[in-house]
């Protein structure tokens, strides 16, 4: 393989006839980890459990750099959430995989893939405070990052070049296009991944071009690791402590809890009257007010980046505090204009309409709180 692929610069290694076992092995690791954790926890294989999930590896900012437990950063990349994950980076690792394994070496696949994921990890818990990442594609997208970047040289023949390179743009548009509308995909990581697999795959250069010359092989791992850890260090000393997840969502829903308490009061008193007084005006101010706060608060729980569940039922409880509020200030207006009875009759049926339709698919989706 290797006279052929010094007599042309220009042409890649052979494809062997083989299969590529080695991206088969990560594959099954990963269908494994799924498996036994759905076993162990007794959690739903669709949708596990978040804190089953982080029981088993996941990576957390806090966890990791205020716990010590650096095991995460190889853990999370063989752990999912629910089988649609797991298929959907499967199926990406068994396209990239096969290529990088046949055409530039079984371990220098297993080598981008943890480098990348390692990368993935640093960049997640650098702009996530209190997201649960577990997954594969940080990794994933390293391997595509370090395919694309052998494409840039005459590792690979100069027509395959801009038919990979332009494969892998429109594979980063979309992914990272759906990434930031879905809201609950760690885009963090998968571009840290990218530029893991990237850094990797040109630090590797050397061994793969010039195998046979004498500390090639030893360029191939000390190259790559000196800058991907370059750029996990860079990464680690930007990222500030985390604070510990359950504590502070435990804290906000604590203060969401005293604010609806004394917001309850405000509007009982307000409801019970016949004829309004000079003071409800303030008064309804003061429960808009509150509801402003208990929104601000569940945006601070949407920043957890749970389960897709979690992130439904905040985002819910937000949209039914959305509504609380739109009535409050509608039953202000009321005080301060000359709406007709039937008018305002007629709104404020259909915000309450609203609102009990909200509970009862909040309602709903409590029934299938994972246990």
């Amino acid at each position: 393989m290797n006279q052929q692929y010094d007599n042309n610069p220009h042409a890649a290694p052979p494809v062997p006839r083989d299969r590529p076992y080695v991206t088969f092995t990560l594959i099954g690791i990963n269908v494994l980890m799924l498996l036994l954790l759905v076993l162990f926890e007794k959690t739903n294989p669709m949708l596990p459990d978040a804190e089953a999930v982080l029981r088993w590896g996941a990576n957390n900012r806090y966890f990791v750099y205020n716990r010590g437990e650096w095991w995460r950063l190889v853990a999370h990349m063989f752990q999912h959430f629910g089988i649609l994950h797991l298929a959907i980076n499967m199926y990406a690792l068994f396209q990239v995989g096969a290529v990088l394994e046949l055409n530039f070496g079984r371990w220098r696949l297993v080598f981008f893939y943890l480098l990348a994921g390692f990368a993935g990890a640093f960049a997640s818990n650098w702009f996530f405070e209190f997201a649960i990442g577990v997954g594969a594609s940080g990794a994933i997208f390293g391997l595509f990052g370090a395919l694309g970047a052998l494409a840039t040289t005459n590792l690979v023949r100069k027509e395959y070049r801009m038919s990979i390179l332009k494969n892998l743009g429109f594979f980063l548009v979309i992914n990272l296009a759906i990434g930031f509308q879905s809201g609950m995909i760690d885009n963090a990581a998968h571009i840290g991944g990218f530029i893991g697999g990237v850094l990797s795959a040109y630090g590797s250069y050397f061994a793969l071009r010039f195998a046979h010359r004498p500390g090639a092989k030893a360029s191939g791992v000390i190259l790559p690791v000196i800058l991907t850890g370059i750029f996990c260090f860079v990464l680690f000393m930007f990222t500030p402590p985390g604070k510990d997840p359950d504590a502070e969502i435990n804290r906000l829903h604590q203060q969401v809890g005293k604010i609806e308490e004394r917001t309850n009061i405000w509007l009982n008193d307000f409801d019970t009257r016949d004829s309004a007084r000079p003071e409800d005006t303030a008064l309804l101010d003061r429960a808009a007010a509150a509801f402003d706060s208990i929104m601000r608060l569940t945006d601070s729980m949407l920043a957890f980046k749970l389960t897709p569940h979690y992130d439904k039922r905040f985002r819910l409880y937000r949209l039914r505090v959305e509504e609380q509020n739109k009535l409050i200030r509608y039953q202000r207006t009321l005080l301060a204009s000359q709406v007709p009875d039937s008018v305002a009759t007629a709104k404020m049926f259909l915000f309450k309409q609203r609102i009990d339709s909200i509970d009862k698919a909040f309602g709903e989706l409590l029934k299938q709180e994972p246990r």
